[in-house]
């Protein structure tokens, strides 16, 4: 019997040193390269491939645009909103009403589709539609979190809302505004008690295997790490009190995307601590100028962790980072208006995306192996 449980034993810690060897020993010899640059593909700059242009089609204005909302956003049928009556009463452009009731849907001239509502509410597209109908699908989501086979919506969708810049309708996480007056800069260094570096995230397991970028850093600095991937979850409370106690945040996108920029590094500068940023969009056309460290303007991670050590004891040169805020202020995103105004212009043509996978994936993200 001893002999058989031996024999147990030894199979079972081959098959686990085999399956560490298939899946784990690759990943560790074949670490991604964080510090080289990443540019999307040529063809990126040539998106109107993928979209068919009607020709002498344009729509007709109308006094007022009802706004369908046809499938749920995150399971939310109102999409999150507090009160759909009043969603458009700040904007420039205000003729737009919302609605989900789907008996409204041939009385409507624009119809919102959420892509991650496509595969878990199951939602099925309108068996009618009018010829004037905008059909718009939304989507925040990078290429490499999303599911859907987009080839099955070819020849389907009119717009597209997303955090490409190159979208009817372009839904960034923030937005950048320089100031008409001088602001008196709040130095959130000038807060002795800030100090150290830290690391928030939910997804261990994501695209960039951005916690061997981590990993790395800590052979050179102490990191403190929250959530999944740290000491457990944070509440929002908690969460805050974070935001308020280091003087850095490790701001790694979990997908290297091009205009991938997702809204903590929008709340962080808002929240006086000093993003160190790796993702795929450009921080340098969307960021103010000086607010954030880029990993990638470094050769490797000790040198990343020798100029944060650096910062730490140097609060002059800290300080720096937020003088940006003298001429320069940062919000939250509120595209409703832009959706509203986008609608409100003759002069688009009429067009359908007839090839959405091509200009939703082609060389829009790095590739990991």
């Amino acid at each position: 019997m001893r002999i058989l449980d031996n024999r147990v034993v030894c199979y079972n810690f081959l098959i686990f040193a085999t399956i560490l060897i298939i899946f784990y020993v690759p990943s560790l010899l074949n670490k991604p390269d964080f510090f080289s640059n990443f540019t999307a593909l040529d063809h990126r700059q040539n998106l109107s491939r993928y979209i068919y242009k009607y020709p002498n089609t344009y729509r007709h204005l109308k006094s007022e645009y009802k706004i369908l909302l046809w499938t749920p956003y995150f399971e939310s049928e109102d999409w999150n909103l507090d009160n759909l009556s009043t969603v458009f009463s700040s904007c420039p452009v205000s003729n737009c009403v919302l609605s989900y009731d789907k008996s409204e849907l041939k009385s409507s001239d624009v119809l919102l589709f959420h892509t991650r509502d496509f595969y878990t509410s199951y939602y099925p597209l309108p068996k009618y539609r009018t010829n004037e109908q905008l059909w718009v699908l939304m989507n925040n989501e990078s290429p490499v979190n999303e599911y859907l086979d987009y080839s099955k919506f070819n020849d389907v969708f009119n717009w597209t809302g997303t955090y490409h810049k190159n979208s009817e309708i372009h839904t960034p996480y923030g937005n950048v505004e320089k100031t008409s007056q001088t602001n008196v800069a709040t130095d959130a260094a000038v807060d002795e008690k800030r100090t150290g570096v830290v690391w928030i995230a939910s997804n261990c397991g994501d695209h960039t295997r951005r916690q061997l970028l981590v990993h790395e850093l800590q052979k050179y600095i102490h990191v403190d790490k929250f959530g999944s991937c740290g000491e457990g979850k944070l509440s929002s409370n908690s969460y805050e009190k974070v935001l308020c106690t280091y003087k850095f945040f490790l701001s790694f996108e979990n997908s290297v995307c091009d205009d991938y920029i997702t809204e903590k590094f929008f709340r962080l500068l808002r929240a006086g601590i000093l993003p160190v940023v790796y993702g795929g969009g450009n921080y340098k056309e969307i960021a103010p100028p000086h607010s954030y460290i880029d990993i990638r303007d470094f050769n490797n991670a000790q040198e990343v962790a020798d100029y944060l050590s650096y910062l730490e004891r140097n609060n002059t040169a800290y300080n720096k980072y937020f003088e940006w805020r003298k001429e320069y202020k940062v919000t939250m995103a509120d595209n409703w208006c832009k959706l509203c105004q986008a609608v409100n212009v003759k002069r688009i043509p009429h067009q359908v995306y007839t090839d959405l996978d091509g200009w939703i994936n082609a060389g829009s993200c790095k590739q990991f192996t």
